[in-house]
């Protein structure tokens, strides 16, 4: 019972560190976000490569943090926890993460528009493009929602505000830096699209969370599966001190063949008596 409480208390003493580096990678991204942005202002770079650039900066420091976690982690206690139906990742690095991803693929696509398609294609086209950052967002939203527990609806709502704050932000001081302050509420009658954006989110989220024991069960059952095939490299490395308690081969054959005369004597001279 003491250990088990103890193992529980270690746990949570984990989780809580985790938790505090994950806000403080978060504040760390954000700052990043917004010094990427004035310096692509100053720079006279295009909003939606600007914000290629903020969710790629931004996007760092919680790859680092989550990278982090996953090499510190126990296997074995992390097993126990996925056999509890437990997935502990740092809630803010994934947030961040959702909302840096959408960001990218949000902008991305806009350079893409703008690139390849010509001015004169049909407006059917611009259509399909946001309904490629509906699709995108939806299965974001359907992989992260397995890491935002307790609150996932809310914590998936969190990162496409973030998401759209990031937007405005990025709008407002690109547009401002070329001298354009006049087409900033034209630009951010477009953000209302967004809303479409978090509907695919939860959606995403819905479907995730439907799913979500058997994502565990799976998750548990590969982690379980590496911990087997790591066992055999343990017993490989106690083999030698086994095989040294060992008798040689040569020494009982040496020990055979000096004790089978012996026996030879003695009956002999049972015989002869």
């Amino acid at each position: 019972m003491l250990i088990t409480l103890g193992v529980i208390s270690m746990d949570d003493a984990a989780a809580l560190a985790q938790s505090r580096q994950g806000h403080v990678l978060a504040l760390v991204a954000v700052g990043a976000g917004i010094a990427a942005t004035l310096l692509c202002s100053v720079l006279g770079i295009g909003s939606d490569i600007t914000g290629v650039i903020v969710s790629a900066t931004a996007g760092i420091p919680a790859v680092i943090g989550l990278v982090g976690t996953r090499a510190r982690r126990d296997k074995s206690a992390d097993l126990r926890r996925l056999q509890h139906g437990e997935l502990r990742r740092p809630v803010s690095s994934v947030v961040l993460l959702l909302a840096v991803s959408i960001l990218a693929v949000d902008s991305a696509l806009g350079v893409l528009l703008v690139a390849i398609v010509p001015p004169d294609a049909p407006a059917g086209v611009g259509w399909l493009v946001v309904l490629a950052i509906f699709v995108a967002s939806f299965l974001m939203a359907t992989y992260a929602s397995h890491y935002l527990d307790p609150r996932p609806y809310a914590m998936a709502s969190v990162a496409v505000l973030g998401m759209v704050a990031a937007r405005v932000v990025i709008l407002v001081v690109t547009l401002s830096s070329i001298g354009a302050p006049e087409a900033i509420p034209l630009y951010l009658g477009t953000l209302v699209l967004h809303v479409f954006t978090l509907g695919a989110v939860l959606l995403g989220v819905f479907v995730g969370r439907r799913r979500h024991t058997r994502f565990v069960a799976e998750k548990a059952a590969r982690l379980e599966s590496e911990l087997r095939l790591d066992a055999p490299s343990d017993a490989r490395t106690q083999e030698p001190s086994r095989a040294r308690t060992r008798i040689p081969p040569r020494s009982r054959l040496r020990s055979a063949s000096l004790g089978a005369p012996l026996r030879r004597r003695r009956r002999g001279r049972n015989e002869s008596g």
